[in-house]
């Protein structure tokens, strides 16, 4: 009687085990199946923050290129104003020509900030997209 009890206080611990083992198994199952979808997610948001960065990259260098472009015709157009009419007609003391130079100026510094801000826009996109 006593090894039968024995026997049988063992196949039921070994019952309860397997049990175990066969929920801990489930659990690692689904573990690992939802692991696996959070990753497919991650890669997903991650193509899609680079999209983005793409996208707004090339918004913002368009914009800023648009802007240098229409600043350095505006400044070769005054330089050609300056070279074929002014220089002939008024004398370099004149309040006209002084007004011309002041007006070259400020449209060579916005020219320099544009050209600073292209190449911020594009190093800091650089930066992100390595990042990521």
């Amino acid at each position: 009687m006593r090894l039968s009890e024995i026997s049988r206080r063992s196949e039921d611990r070994v019952s309860g085990l397997e049990a175990k083992i066969s929920e801990f198994s489930e659990m690692l199952g689904t573990a690992e199946r939802l692991r696996s979808q959070d990753q497919q997610t991650i890669q997903k948001l991650r193509d899609r923050i680079i999209q983005v960065v793409i996208s707004v990259h090339q918004k913002l260098l368009l914009g800023a290129l648009m802007i240098h472009g229409c600043m350095s015709f505006y400044c070769a157009a005054l330089g050609d104003i300056y070279l074929s009419v002014w220089h002939r007609s008024f004398p370099v003391d004149s309040p006209l020509f002084l007004h011309y130079v002041h007006c070259s100026c400020i449209m060579l510094i916005v020219l320099a900030l544009c050209t600073l801000f292209l190449h911020y826009v594009h190093c800091s996109c650089i930066m992100l997209l390595r990042n990521q």
